[in-house]
């Protein structure tokens, strides 16, 4: 029986270790070591404050602290896909496939510009895109630039032609401190780039959450104070 059921699985078996060292040659996308130093922060501080007295998770969360993981673990997928997205161009064609994203190739890129905020002058770079993608997004809306690690743009036009669209995006973010963009925060005419709606942002501003006394009746009201006990280390599958 034994070398019947070595004669069936072997081929698998070694295909499967095969599949492993294949990967293990592949070097990890640019996002996982710090996808990586978020997670084992996040472990280290939980540890710290378990061995200092921290109480052990509720069972069942009350209405804002629930309200508040269910906000918080969103906006952790919301990153992760993200970071895959600018990670993986393969990833990166599922959303310019359904208009979330774009490919195209620069057609006029004016550097120079500057506009007038908060009482100076501030580099806002002018990007004009062509691409034959499907283009779902609006005028107004703002998009981020995966190889300029998220660069934010803002969509000022956007119009559809026969052979496609053409975009003009004006340049937010990250051109450096001086007066002038740095030397390469700008693309230039003749550049390939992709810009997607999806923001690799990790932990917004948190919006506010109603205290405790202040939770309404429909949510059940204020939560009595919690007592730990013993029980609540159980599981019900322990």
């Amino acid at each position: 029986m034994t070398s019947l059921l070595v004669e069936q699985m072997r081929p698998t078996w070694d295909l499967v270790w095969h599949a492993i060292e294949l990967l293990r040659q592949e070097p990890p996308a640019p996002r996982v070591a710090r996808r990586w130093e978020r997670q084992r922060d996040r472990f280290t501080a939980f540890h710290y404050y378990m061995v200092n007295g921290g109480s052990p998770q509720a069972k069942r969360d009350k209405a804002v602290r629930g309200a508040r993981r269910l906000a918080e673990m969103e906006q952790r997928l919301a990153s992760f896909n993200a970071e895959r997205a600018y990670d993986d161009p393969l990833v990166i064609a599922d959303h310019r496939l359904a208009g979330e994203a774009f490919a195209g190739t620069v057609v006029a890129s004016d550097a120079t510009r500057r506009v007038r905020a908060t009482q100076k002058l501030v580099p806002r770079p002018l990007v004009t895109v062509t691409t034959a993608d499907p283009v779902g997004l609006e005028k107004g809306q703002q998009v981020h630039d995966p190889s300029r690690n998220g660069q934010r743009a803002l969509i000022t036009r956007i119009e559809e032609t026969a052979d496609g669209w053409i975009i003009e995006l004006e340049l937010q973010d990250k051109m450096g401190r001086g007066r002038t963009p740095a030397l390469g925060s700008v693309p230039t005419t003749g550049d390939e780039v992709v810009y997607t709606a999806l923001a690799d942002t990790f932990m917004r501003r948190s919006r506010d959450w109603p205290t405790r006394d202040d939770i309404p009746w429909t949510h059940g009201g204020p939560p009595p104070e919690y007592v730990p006990v013993p029980e609540d280390a159980v599981e019900d599958w322990s």
